[in-house]
């Protein structure tokens, strides 16, 4: 399998003003010629599939880092407040503690008492990639 950049992908669509109704075209030119070359319908398919799926993951994280290095944020180990946390990535200071609480996937912190608690700002960013967490708007 050969190895395709995503960002030459994604920037070429975009440069050439692609929409959807070509990029279905060119789904389905694809899965045909796929098909032509010997590859079953299902197995072109779910390769085009797992083509989508890395580009969109990789589209997210380089948004997700542009991001971060739009707004120059200095990051590193230390352990800053919810607040600080919230005011640093753009987010409100209810949602960072809503995913500290969220039962099924807290995100990791330190909590000497409720009022001490401290969130790993490097920590907080694999959760928000992780999760596939919308960014706020700059």
């Amino acid at each position: 399998m050969s190895t395709i950049n995503p960002y030459l992908v994604i920037g070429t669509l975009i440069s050439k003003g692609i929409n959807c109704d070509q990029i279905n075209a060119f789904v389905i030119a694809y899965v045909k010629s796929e098909i032509k070359s010997g590859l079953k319908h299902s197995d072109a398919v779910s390769k085009l599939k797992n083509f989508s799926i890395e580009l969109n993951e990789t589209i997210l994280n380089s948004c997700v880092n542009f991001h971060y290095e739009e707004k120059k944020i200095e990051i590193d180990n230390k352990m800053v407040t919810v607040k600080e946390a919230a005011t640093t990535l753009n987010f409100t200071t209810a949602t960072i503690r809503n995913w500290i609480n969220d039962e099924s996937n807290p995100l990791p912190c330190e909590r000497p008492s409720p009022r001490r608690t401290r969130v790993n700002l490097i920590v907080l960013m694999d959760y928000i990639k992780k999760n596939n967490i919308k960014l706020p708007n700059i």
